[in-house]
């Protein structure tokens, strides 16, 4: 039976646990949310993404994903900084929409050092396409497998290292919507500016 938090500051503790849980938990409900942005023309894109790292703060806080520089989502939070970021967990039955404003980093210190980490593992092909994501794949021939890129799954040498595409998104938290799904009744919550405010499901 799952715990119920009655005051709204330990619903909020608990948000954060949970998502500080999801960045390390592979199984977590929380740990691959859905990114909905939009461009300046007013066209709406959801993906899903995954959580990498959760940072409370007094009065909010700030949430980490990785994505490839060159993909859709990041030339749309050029544009327009605002996104919503859906959680949604089947074991909690608990909803969490976050709107806050995008950041975007490509280069420097920060972002070189998560690049070191990251190139150690399977993931670094996820950031080393030769074509953009969501470009068309061009037909390939039987012959013409063996010229494309292949990356290596073990760690990359830095001697021979092909360009990565590797950038940080960082979403400043501007409001928390929680709801929770109840057998008897629903619960749902704005946090925002470090208020609460309860909410009609």
């Amino acid at each position: 039976m799952r715990p119920t938090y009655h005051l709204p500051e330990e619903i909020q503790q608990q948000i954060w646990k949970e998502l500080l849980r999801a960045t390390h938990d592979r199984h977590h409900g929380w740990r691959t949310p859905v990114l909905a942005t939009a461009s300046a023309n007013g066209i709406v894109n959801a993906r899903t993404v995954v959580l990498r790292r959760a940072k409370q703060v007094e009065g909010g806080g700030m949430l980490e994903i990785y994505t490839d520089r060159r993909s859709a989502k990041v030339a749309e939070l050029v544009e327009q900084s605002s996104a919503c970021l859906v959680f949604w967990s089947a074991k909690l039955q608990w909803q969490l929409r976050v709107r806050a404003d995008m950041s975007i980093q490509t280069d420097g210190p920060y972002v070189e050092s998560l690049w070191q980490i990251v190139k150690q593992t399977r993931a670094a092909s996820d950031y080393l396409g030769y074509l953009p994501p969501g470009e068309p794949m061009p037909e390939i021939k039987s012959s013409d497998a063996t010229d494309k890129p292949n990356i290596d799954d073990a760690a990359l040498s830095d001697e021979n290292e092909p360009e990565n595409y590797f950038a940080v998104l960082t979403a400043q938290i501007k409001e928390m919507d929680w709801l929770e799904l109840g057998l008897g009744r629903h619960r749902r919550a704005r946090f925002a500016a470090g208020q609460c405010q309860w909410l009609c499901p």
